[in-house]
């Protein structure tokens, strides 16, 4: 679960989670980064084990088609993985640096300040 935090008497945290910034064993990241890098599907089957019943899927600013499609391999995903989650592969790969909740570098500007 994330949790957007911020200081007294500084302004409210971004009012979306994918712009939130978050300390995770004492650092503070952002743990999803440019929407071109939301790929988690490689983690389906943990979610699945942990009972997340619902996934965010970024469609703002997006075209219908865009939203369309990836809601589609979303679905085809949670089916398969379902079906046989010890076997489950994503029908898209990223390498570990392109998925969101990994990358920690500081050169993003969409972010917020410290």
């Amino acid at each position: 679960m994330l949790i957007d935090r911020y200081q007294d008497g500084e302004n409210a945290g971004y009012p979306t989670l994918c712009k939130g910034r978050y300390l995770v064993d004492g650092e503070r990241y952002h743990a999803l980064e440019e929407p071109t890098s939301l790929n988690t599907l490689e983690l389906l089957p943990e979610l699945m084990a942990a009972n997340i019943a619902s996934v965010k899927i970024e469609g703002r600013q997006r075209s219908p088609a865009y939203v369309t499609q990836v809601a589609k391999v979303w679905r085809q995903a949670i089916d398969r993985c379902k079906a046989d989650p010890q076997n489950f592969i994503p029908a898209i790969r990223m390498d570990g640096d392109a998925r969101c909740h990994v990358r920690r570098d500081t050169n993003h500007p969409w972010r917020l300040p410290p």
